[in-house]
């Protein structure tokens, strides 16, 4: 009989080496499955339940507001929207029209996004596992389904959700030529995404020709740099093609860059939006922590970057940050010449932004496990609560609440009013490119009164973006041939003034009620008495 050898560990003693201690789930996946067993499934859960429960909560409280509507009119007009807006969102255009073959209700049209969103964080999930650990790539993917961001346009029915797809799968097919450009498949895989991206939305372009960045940055080598000329060559060429075909009128305008729009655009994609109505040091404490936390991560990646050899391992380590910062650099850079300064154009970066702002939590919450190493009961709470990633998720949950409580109803509520006081023989004018959500608003109505359609050609309804307008005379025909006149104001409201300034409208019609929503003023025009 041997005698056994009793071992004592000192709690004071410094912790062995990441290596050391390192389990196989802690170490960057291969494809998304690791020795643990640690699926991009399991990754990407906890995230994807977030994003669905975030997005699906409300989703039809808002009204669909003008660019929605857009989104409406492209499915009954496919083929004209697709020539007068030069391409831009063809890819969601398309998808969109058959999607409303199942349903045309403003939930399922919402919900194609949500779908697209939830795509997203799964695609998130296997991108970070061959970046990192399982345990940051689920923290990543947490962050990316509880954003601001990604839930604001998850619940929209635009094509920003699947602009963070295409993207997102782009960085995955260039992660495989890294790995080895031998693989045909992905390179043609990379070159198709790579042309889907500026056709889905063609500011998307600057979340992939940030990609050269990172491969210069990275050394990858000629080869490599070979492999993925393609489909960088080809996303580039489609853009092009797009803007010389009449496309550069779309996203800008006039004003110049200014450093309220630069804070705006790192404020949304970082942090979010927090309630006004909290205190100002509680407000800019948490925004300042969510910005210092990014920006760690992004330290932490260029600290390993310059440990590691160059290659595949310098790629990994500088995808978060060249992805996750260099884009939203990018759309600076090009709104000095070009104001573009919207923060979803910027879009495509969260995932990266995510992953940054989960490696640093990680390694904060480790570092504070190990300032407080012992067998005291401190010890084994920090050990046991997640503090520093937990602190993140109640910041994005802040958010959220107010995200949701700020939903514009204009729409809808304008359109209630009409319905609930329209009488036979009323005519209804909107002198602006409002009629698109006020049509949308009314094709929903269970039983809409027999409202004429005032300025347009179409009924009440019917959505449509182009060709159907009537001006001038004929404008002011349609408008004295109706008993009484519901005329909308929005926008500048110039177009209304100058219709109201009228001398034929102004001798037969007079104010009778008016209307205030949030975005739009609603006028009932009754004959003038004695006119």
């Amino acid at each position: 009989m041997t005698e056994a050898t009793a071992t004592t560990v000192d709690p004071d003693a410094p912790a062995p080496p990441a290596s050391a201690t390192e389990s196989d789930a802690d170490r960057p996946g291969d494809g998304g499955v690791d020795a643990r067993g640690w699926s991009w499934w399991r990754v990407a859960g906890p995230g994807v339940v977030a994003l669905v429960g975030l997005a699906l909560w409300r989703l039809t409280a808002a009204s669909a507001w003008l660019d929605e509507a857009c989104s409406v009119a492209a499915t009954q007009q496919l083929g004209q929207v697709l020539r007068n807006t030069s391409g831009t969102m063809a890819t969601y255009y398309v998808v969109l029209n058959g999607w409303v073959r199942v349903d045309d209700s403003l939930w399922w049209l919402r919900f194609l996004s949500v779908i697209f969103a939830a795509a997203a964080v799964l695609l998130l999930a296997v991108v970070a596992r061959r970046l990192t650990s399982a345990r940051v790539a689920t923290w990543a993917c947490l962050f990316l389904g509880g954003s601001w961001m990604l839930v604001r346009y998850a619940q929209e029915a635009r094509s920003f959700a699947l602009v963070v797809v295409v993207v997102t799968a782009s960085w995955w097919a260039l992660d495989h030529i890294v790995d080895s450009p031998r693989p045909w498949g992905w390179v043609a895989a990379h070159v198709v995404l790579c042309a889907l991206v500026p056709l889905t939305h063609g500011l998307a372009l600057l979340g992939v020709v940030v990609q050269a960045v990172a491969l210069v940055l990275a050394g990858v080598g000629l080869r490599t740099l070979v492999a993925a000329a393609p489909g960088l060559a080809v996303a580039v060429a489609t853009a092009g093609g797009l803007y010389l075909y009449g496309a550069s009128d779309v996203g800008t305008w006039a004003d110049p860059l200014t450093l309220g729009q630069v804070v705006d655009v790192a404020e949304r994609l970082i942090v979010g939006y927090l309630p006004g109505r909290l205190p100002t040091p509680v407000t800019a404490a948490a925004t300042a922590g969510v910005l210092g936390l990014t920006l760690f991560g992004a330290a932490l990646g260029i600290a390993l970057a310059r440990r590691v050899e160059r290659g595949p391992a310098r790629f990994r380590a500088l995808t978060p940050v060249v992805w996750g910062l260099g884009t939203p650099t990018a759309l600076i850079l090009l709104s000095v010449v070009r104001p573009s300064m919207h923060p979803r154009y910027a879009i495509a970066s969260i995932p990266a932004i995510a992953l940054m702002q989960a490696t640093a939590a990680v390694d904060l919450q480790d570092r504070l496990v190990a300032a407080v190493r012992g067998s005291g009961g401190v010890a084994r709470l920090v050990r046991a609560i997640p503090v520093v990633p937990l602190a993140m998720v109640a910041v994005l949950a802040v958010g959220q609440v107010q995200l949701h409580r700020g939903h514009d109803t204009t729409w809808d509520d304008l359109v209630s009013a009409v319905a609930a006081e329209a009488e036979p023989g009323d005519g209804l004018y909107v002198p602006s490119v409002h009629r698109m959500p006020i049509d949308v608003a009314w094709s929903y109505l269970d039983d809409p009164p027999p409202v004429l359609s005032v300025g347009h050609l179409h009924p009440l309804g019917t959505v449509r973006r182009y060709g159907t307008r009537t001006d001038g005379l004929a404008v002011t025909d349609q408008a004295l041939a109706v008993d009484r006149l519901w005329v909308v104001r929005a926008g500048s409201g110039d177009e209304y003034e100058r219709f109201m300034a009228r001398p034929r409208i102004a001798e037969a019609f007079e104010v009778g009620s008016t209307w205030s929503f949030e975005r739009a003023e609603l006028v009932l025009l009754v004959p003038r008495a004695g006119g």
